[in-house]
């Protein structure tokens, strides 16, 4: 993500992906099938963590303007457990610019392991920082 990478996968590619366990450090999805958020954030959990439940290790976060530092230091922790953490992000319109460059910036800094999904609108102004 840290070298502006775009990637334009459908879900059907992106599940493949994951179910072969190539998983990124940062997901960014908008749209509005809460159906398909849902399957995926499923799917992330049972590669990350097997059938376990581990809520211990993921935090869900609704975004607001000056939200990005603590999302940052949600995704620097390290778990409790095995398996990493997982981040989700809901409603990323919401943070500010100056959030969305330290989001952005520390994208290439998330401890091994650790995974952001980060939640979008239906439409996203592709100007914002977080396709740049």
């Amino acid at each position: 993500m840290a070298k502006a990478q775009v990637s334009k996968l459908r879900f059907e590619d992106l599940y493949k992906r994951i179910e072969k366990g190539d998983l990124d450090s940062v997901y960014f999805l908008n749209g509005v099938e809460e159906y398909l958020k849902i399957e995926f954030l499923r799917l992330m959990r049972k590669k990350l963590f097997g059938d376990s439940q581990a809520s211990a290790n993921v935090e869900k976060v609704s975004a607001v303007a000056g939200s990005a530092a603590r999302i940052i230091d949600l995704a620097s922790d390290y778990s409790l457990f095995s398996g990493g953490r997982l981040v989700v992000v809901y409603d990323a319109q919401r943070i500010s610019k100056n959030g969305q460059e330290m989001l952005v910036s520390f994208f290439s800094n998330i401890p091994p392991g650790n995974h952001m999904v980060i939640f979008g609108p239906e439409s996203f102004d592709m100007r914002r920082k977080f396709f740049k």
